[in-house]
């Protein structure tokens, strides 16, 4: 008899769907770590920004470093292009380009922080993992400007130093005819202070602020003022001497007169009569006049300007001037006080005069034939308040003259005299210019020790025709 055992017991089937389950979980969770791993990896390698990022404005995210850096570059080229710095020096309105501050932006530092950076090679899948369930932090940043202040300065240079201005002095215009004076003004200096022009520039472009730059300067006075030059056109001294009736030597003396009339000695400069007066010929005007040569009455081109020299001598020694050369005459002149006469000749013989003063001077040289007056007067730097120049001739000895010049013709009955010119006493003459403050002998400077010859008495005598003297 067969003993029936009963049913069989069935596996459960809750575990089979369990082991089901677990298998499927398990695929599934290793897909999603390979695909996890994967697209971490796949992040790396293509360097892209995070979602969130945000720079000068501009949505980066999921965008790679060479698409962000492009667009950012290009949006900062139109901002370069744009950008221009007003400067405003003393009035002047200049404009400073991007270009010339050196200007760009600190664009590949801001996105080197804000993209995944790329793998190392042959790194591990499991780098992806980390992108993946670490991310980046998305940034919103602005790129900032970066400049070159050694390229600001240079640029500042060139656009600020043809406003430079340099400091001019007060000028005066003599005229001659009125003596009467006109003057340039004078003008400060101006120069841009390229340091600190620089620095406000950086600070502009530090906080974005766009106001215009006023672009701060050194001035420098003028070493002449207008005023200045007032004071020191004043008329220093003058001197006169009578001039004769020959009207050749008149005629010489006016054309000299005319030719040094507002002559202009500047400072540290010596005037020379014989350079402003040139060779004296008949074709510049002068004449044929008597002059003393030798000891005798001759005519000579240009006789008589000799006096011009002399008067303008004695108003130099009294505006102090300086002596450079100076040439006496053989014989006393006549209408100088003796030793303070000077001769001219072309070739040999000048008056150099030398400006000593801080300013210019000027010499009115006229001659009034209605007077028969010659005058000479400086204008420039007057004397110190209270100090008096004096011409003092000292003689030291009186030569006599001797015997006669006598001069034979036959316009003259044999034996009739007529007296041409009357003896001349010779003289050893030391002049000296005596400074006087407030009164006080201060300074005895001598000036010249001269010694002239006397001069005899030149008579006419009455001679027949044909006959010896």
């Amino acid at each position: 008899m067969n003993r029936d055992s009963g049913p069989k017991r069935a596996r459960p089937r809750s575990l089979s769907v369990l082991i089901n389950l677990l298998l499927v979980f398990c695929v599934s969770v290793l897909g999603f770590l390979g695909s996890a791993a994967i697209a971490g990896h796949q992040l790396l390698t293509e360097e892209v920004f995070p979602q969130g990022t945000v720079i000068d404005g501009l949505t980066l995210g999921g965008l790679s470093l060479e698409q962000g850096r492009e667009a950012i570059l290009e949006k900062r080229g139109i901002d370069l292009e744009n950008t221009l710095l007003q400067l405003n020096y003393a009035g002047n309105v200049l404009l400073l380009t991007a270009q010339e501050m050196g200007l760009s932006f600190d664009v590949d530092e801001v996105l080197n922080d804000a993209h995944y950076p790329a793998p190392p090679q042959n790194a591990s899948p499991l780098l992806g993992f980390q992108a993946l369930f670490s991310p980046k932090e998305p940034l919103q940043r602005q790129t900032a400007p970066k400049y070159d202040k050694a390229v600001i300065l240079r640029s500042l240079r060139n656009i600020l130093l043809p406003y430079d201005l340099e400091p001019i002095n007060a000028s005066a215009i003599f005229h001659k005819e009125l003596e009467k004076f006109t003057y340039m003004p004078d003008c400060s200096s101006r120069y841009a202070n390229l340091d600190k022009t620089a620095d406000l520039v950086i600070q502009r472009l530090q906080t974005g602020d766009d106001s215009v730059v006023l672009v701060p300067y050194d001035i420098v006075s003028a070493e002449v003022s207008t005023k200045e030059l007032r004071k020191n056109t004043a008329l220093i001294s003058q001197y006169s001497t009578e001039v004769g009736s020959n009207a050749e030597r008149n005629t010489n003396i006016r054309k000299a007169c005319e030719l040094l009339d507002g002559s202009a000695v500047a400072p540290g400069a010596t005037l020379s009569l014989n350079g402003i007066l040139g060779e004296r010929t008949e074709e510049k005007g002068f004449r044929s006049a008597p002059v003393l040569m030798d000891g005798n009455t001759v005519d000579d081109i240009g006789g008589g300007i000799c006096q011009v020299a002399g008067t303008i001598y004695n108003a130099a020694l009294l505006a102090n001037m300086e002596v450079v050369e100076r040439v006496r005459h053989t014989y006393p002149a006549q209408y100088l006080p003796v030793g303070l006469d000077a001769t001219l000749n072309w070739d040999d013989k000048d008056l150099k005069l030398k400006n000593n003063s801080n300013h210019s001077l000027y010499l009115s040289v006229k001659f009034d034939q209605a007077s028969d007056q010659l005058t000479v007067k400086v204008y420039g730097q007057p004397l110190e308040s209270g100090l008096r120049i004096e011409l003092v001739p000292e003689v030291v000895k009186e030569v006599q003259p001797r015997g006669r010049s006598i001069e034979y013709t036959t316009a003259l009955a044999p034996g009739i005299e007529k007296l041409l010119a009357s003896a001349q006493l010779g003289y050893e003459v030391k002049v000296y210019r005596n400074f006087y403050f407030d009164g006080e002998l201060i300074k005895h400077e001598l000036l010249s020790h001269d010694s002239y010859a006397a001069r005899p008495a030149t008579v006419q005598v009455g001679a027949s025709a044909g006959s010896k003297p």
